[in-house]
């Protein structure tokens, strides 16, 4: 794809050159003619011309012609031929042929050639009616070759800078401005730069009846909700939205309009960030010791930057990859060069060593212990059954065990909304994970525990964000398992900040909910995808779309709905976004039984044991999803 796009952007730039040279020897030709046409329009007598010296008279048709193509390079008229004509480029026009006036001017008051003074006034007229005659035919015969060829694109917002990056369009050969979108009522039916302007009402007109299948947003003053909801409008009528590099980027050349980026998908998910109560947490955290397991993965990582500004003592990162480890600790290293009396601890090790978790809580007395370390891919979980339940159940067994041990002020464990009536493995080890740090810490008066349960991040590793993206780059199709299939999202940021919050609520083992706002289709986020990325949906309707989507099928252990919660009513907290679910009473020494059995299991590598036990009542796993 990338070769493709190099040898285009060759073609085009070789085009460019040829017609910039053809372009030159026209007004060279122009401009020698104008001074002797001058000289016929005065006299109305060809003839006359011989009266006069006609080495002389080459001489000033000579040096007239190059004063005015020299001026005109200088002013970078040959820089952009196939603009729309407006004042930006009749300018240079017209100081390039007043230059021609001086240089006639300058040779006829020095020279002896004698020349009327109406000359150098009427060939002045010429050479501004001559160039600006072979721009719009350049422009005609560009467009006229290019038809066909180049994309027919609307341009949101019909302000000064839509006209500039109209008229920088017009001089790129991959788009085409065939109108303008605006919601001012004053400027509708307007022509500017010799486009029409059109009401939001009329985009799906343009769609069928223009073919125009991509929008480009220019609204430079438009605050970040106004470009959601202008962006969510146009993905939703099938356009592909565009966001633009810097206008000034774009005049000075070191940005072209392929080179645009696709808007961040989570500026659609009309989630806004939680404030950070940085004063509050500050308080609680001030001087603590902090423990984060899998700080190289995507929640851990980002609960590691937000933890480095509560003014810790220190900072212990726990992790399994040696890569994701030195990523975010060469991060994190250069976020707090400031802060003075701050140390980051980096340990590479399993959560199922056991004795290195002791061993670096007693070191380093570690008082909060965030536990966001699991294998939580659900199709490579389901093929490592008993691998990857020992990481998640026994690794949470020993971080609890150890946290408990060492009396920690505040345990917080990083669940899923696929604990919640589990049809797969990974859920199902989400599910034993709450059950140990309910009953470890159910009865606790030294330690607060919370369980932190929410649904799919955006932008998280393995999730469909960056997959779809893959995807479209490639070309499609992106695959979606079902048209019906819907999942709830948030930001990692969001997220993060809400467990941190949850840390500090009271708490002995409640499960803490966060409002992840209305489950998401997932097709309809590939459609979402697929318009920010400045593209078009393939289907029956349009079939000469760019990307297609493709149904794969439910694949084992996924659900068709996620849920959140196990029960129907959940308690409000201090804070509209985090909703408490009060734990039921378990029986402890069940508990112990099945963790003991499951153990064994685990050893054995007997899968269908494992989901034979998590069948039980307290885990509710469902082999074969029904929901």
């Amino acid at each position: 794809m990338s070769k493709l796009i190099l040898f285009s952007n060759f073609i085009s730039s070789g085009r460019r050159r040829y017609f910039t040279i053809v372009a030159i020897f026209l007004d060279l030709i122009l401009i020698l003619y104008s001074f002797w046409l001058a000289f016929d329009l005065r006299y109305l007598d060809s003839s006359i011309v011989f009266d006069y010296s006609i080495s002389k008279l080459w001489f000033g048709s000579i040096l007239t012609s190059m004063v005015v193509i020299t001026s005109l390079f200088l002013l970078r008229a040959y820089s952009h031929l196939n603009r729309n004509l407006d004042f930006s480029i009749l300018l240079p026009l017209t100081i390039g042929s007043l230059s021609g006036f001086v240089a006639v001017t300058i040779f006829d008051f020095f020279g002896t050639a004698q020349i009327p003074r109406s000359i150098p006034i009427i060939q002045l007229l010429l050479n501004i009616v001559g160039l600006t005659s072979v721009r719009l035919v350049y422009r005609g015969i560009s467009r006229r070759l290019n038809l066909g060829t180049q994309e027919p694109v609307i341009i949101f917002g019909a302000g000064a800078t839509g006209r500039r990056l109209c008229n920088l369009i017009s001089s790129d050969y991959k788009y085409t401005v065939v109108g303008f979108v605006d919601d001012d009522i004053g400027k509708k039916s307007a022509v500017i730069s010799g486009v029409r302007v059109f009401p939001r009402e009329k985009v799906q007109e343009l769609y069928h009846r223009l073919n125009v299948r991509k929008v480009i947003l220019c609204i430079p003053n438009s605050s970040d909700s106004e470009l959601k909801a202008i962006s969510r409008f146009f993905v939703d009528n099938g356009f592909g939205v565009l966001s633009i590099p810097r206008i000034d980027e774009l005049l000075s050349g070191k940005a072209r309009l392929h080179q645009s980026e696709m808007l961040d998908i989570a500026n659609l998910t009309g989630r806004n960030e939680v404030e950070r109560e940085a004063s509050y947490l500050a308080e609680i955290y001030t001087g603590s010791v902090v423990l984060v397991t899998g700080a190289g993965g995507s929640i851990g990582s980002e609960l590691c930057r937000q933890l480095v500004d509560l003014e810790l003592s220190k900072l212990v990162l726990f992790e399994v990859s040696e890569f994701n480890l030195f990523k975010i600790l060469s991060e994190l290293e250069g976020r707090s060069k400031h802060i003075d009396s701050f140390e980051i601890i980096p340990v590479l090790g399993s959560i199922l060593d056991s004795s290195l978790l002791q061993k670096v809580c007693e070191d380093h007395d570690v008082d909060t212990f965030f536990h966001a370390a699991a294998y939580k891919h659900v199709s490579l979980v389901e093929g490592n059954i008993a691998v990857a339940m020992k990481n998640n159940v026994i690794g949470t067994k020993n971080c609890v065990d150890v946290a408990f041990k060492q009396n920690v002020k505040r345990f917080v464990l990083v669940s899923s909304d696929k604990a919640v009536r589990p049809t797969n493995i990974m859920g199902a080890s989400k599910r034993v994970s709450e059950l140990i740090v309910q009953t470890r810490f159910g009865t606790s008066e030294r330690s607060n525990a919370a369980i932190v349960r929410f649904g799919n991040v955006l932008n998280s590793s393995g999730s469909v964000i960056p997959i779809f993206r893959s995807q479209i780059a490639k070309g499609g199709p992106v695959t979606v398992t079902d048209p019906e299939v819907t999942r709830f999202f948030m930001t990692i940021v969001e997220a993060s900040q809400l467990i941190i919050h949850c840390s500090s609520l009271e708490s002995r083992g409640d499960v803490f909910v966060l409002d992840m706002g209305k489950p998401v289709k997932i097709v309809d986020l590939a459609k979402r995808m697929i318009g920010l990325s400045g593209l078009s949906l393939k289907n029956e309707s349009n079939p000469e779309g760019d990307i297609e989507i493709v149904y794969t099928g439910l694949r084992p252990g996924e659900k068709m709905h996620e849920e959140l919660s196990l029960e129907d009513s959940l308690m409000p907290t201090a804070n509209a976004k985090v909703l408490r679910e009060m734990p039921k009473d378990l029986n402890k020494l069940q508990i112990e039984d099945l963790l003991n059995a499951l153990e064994s299991a685990m050893n054995s590598e007997n899968p269908a044991e494992l989901k034979r036990l998590l069948s039980s009542p307290n885990v509710n796993y469902v082999r074969e999803a029904s929901l």
